[in-house]
């Protein structure tokens, strides 16, 4: 096991510590990143933690729709683990006991669906999955009047000598009134004149609703590699501007993948959480898949007008590869606030930044400090909650920028170093002058709490391309 193998463990053996200290509230994603800090996860650590959990909740989601519920719950537990504040994936460990319940009726299972269908029921009142699954396991089961199905019976016996010869009655009547020669024949009544007619009706319908998605012909479905089109239509999304740096399909032999990376540019609006939902279409208009990403979790963060959220998703498929015409965005969760177009921001202090080497010539950038404190850590020492604003003032785009953070007491002692990304490689480039924003907590060591107040920072580029 590796360095980073051997913090990513420690990280998780903590959180299941601290978490079943305080079982009745989960731990925010602000108390996980101090956890991560604390022990020195670095953004690359903490993002192999989230793709964990990805893969866990993936892999049980896929278990679960095929019936395989021991391995769905163990995957979802682990995810659990991981990330315990997501109400998806507590409501899908609820799910996965709830079918295993009704499957074996194991009564453990009928309390842990109970039970975390509770959790998620702390975190939203109104969640209507967790709900029907409290009410369908506590429903008891509706017991059958015997004696009224028994008198039923006997009065039909009863009656049956009555009841029969009505029913041949009125079948004689039935039978001459069909063949009445004054009865109104069917050639009366307008009809088709012949099935052609009909049929061309239903391909023009058909035709209608096929051209709503049209086949994209400058698209070259036999090359290995090719760009498809993102369209967003969705008016909750009016406030946010997509733009596109790459859509790309990808084929190999008997697979392929998808990979979206852009940005969302805030116009009008203070967004506090983001959840779009993808849809492939093929050729023909029909959906080949569909999925949820997140783009802005639940947090204290508030972004705001002229601010970039850069997104980036890839999705692989082991299967051939469909011809895959454009990709449309929608949005499924959504907390916004609109805003008057005349309102302007307060700018934000700016704070000097050194380079560790020479800047590269036409690159330059300007931060801003839209928020600095510090505090105590649930677990000892400091900690620092940043968030910068970080512009693109020179002449060529950024595709990576790495931050070196120093802290340093009132003697101007060094207590300790965190390297931050403002631009990864996995994300899409800060264009001249583009503002993204980079907000994060880092472990402060070696600092008592009536010291935090008079601690300060630097920032230093340590490497730039």
């Amino acid at each position: 096991m590796n360095n980073d193998q051997q913090r990513q463990r420690e990280f998780i053996e903590k959180l299941l510590a601290v978490q079943q200290k305080r079982q009745d509230k989960p731990l925010s994603k602000n108390e996980q990143q101090e956890i991560a800090a604390q022990i020195g996860l670095s953004d690359a650590d903490w993002q192999a933690v989230q793709e964990t959990y990805k893969a866990h909740l993936l892999r049980g989601r896929g278990f679960l729709s095929h019936q395989n519920y021991d391995d769905a719950i163990a995957e979802l537990e682990q995810a659990n683990v991981l990330d315990y504040n997501s109400i998806d994936t507590t409501a899908t460990l609820a799910q996965a006991h709830f079918e295993r319940f009704r499957e074996y009726a194991d009564k453990k299972d009928k309390e842990a669906a109970i039970s975390y269908s509770k959790i998620c029921l702390n975190q939203n009142p109104s969640h209507n999955q967790s709900l029907k699954i409290i009410s369908d396991l506590k429903r008891k089961p509706r017991k059958i009047n015997t004696q009224i199905v028994t008198k039923r019976k006997s009065y039909i016996e009863r009656n049956l000598f009555i009841i029969l010869p009505l029913i041949i009655v009125f079948g004689i009547l039935a039978f001459f009134f069909l063949n009445s020669p004054n009865r109104v024949k069917q050639e009366e009544f307008p009809v088709a004149e012949s099935t052609e007619e009909i049929n061309i009706n239903i391909d023009e319908e058909i035709k209608k609703v096929a051209s709503d998605y049209p086949p994209n012909k400058n698209i070259d479905f036999n090359a290995n590699e090719y760009e498809i089109p993102i369209e967003i239509t969705d008016p909750k999304l009016k406030n946010l501007e997509w733009q596109t740096e790459s859509a790309l399909v990808t084929k190999y032999n008997e697979s392929y993948k998808v990979e979206l990376i852009g940005d969302f540019l805030v116009k009008n609006a203070e967004i506090n959480q983001l959840k779009i939902k993808l849809e492939l279409f093929d050729d023909k208009g029909e959906i080949i898949r569909t999925t949820y990403e997140e783009v802005v979790k639940e947090s204290d963060l508030t972004l705001r007008k002229d601010d970039l959220i850069p997104f980036q998703v890839m999705k692989y498929e082991k299967t051939i590869a469909p011809n895959i015409a454009k990709v449309v965005i929608s949005s499924s969760v959504i907390e916004q606030e609109e805003l008057n177009e005349a309102l302007t921001y307060e700018p934000s202090p700016k704070i000097p930044v050194t380079w560790a080497q020479k800047r590269p010539q036409n690159t330059d950038i300007q931060l801003r400090e839209r928020q600095s404190n510090f505090s105590e850590g649930i677990l000892g020492n400091g900690f620092h909650r940043i968030t910068l604003e970080i512009e693109n003032t020179g002449n060529a785009s950024i595709s990576l920028l790495k931050f070196q953070f120093s802290w340093f007491n009132s003697a101007k002692k060094l207590l300790g170093t965190e390297v931050r990304y403002g631009v990864s490689g996995s994300t899409s480039k800060l264009k001249r002058n583009q503002i993204r924003v980079l907000s994060t907590t880092m472990a402060v060591p070696k600092v008592k709490e009536e010291e935090l107040s008079k601690l300060t920072y630097q920032v230093e580029v340590i490497e730039v391309k």
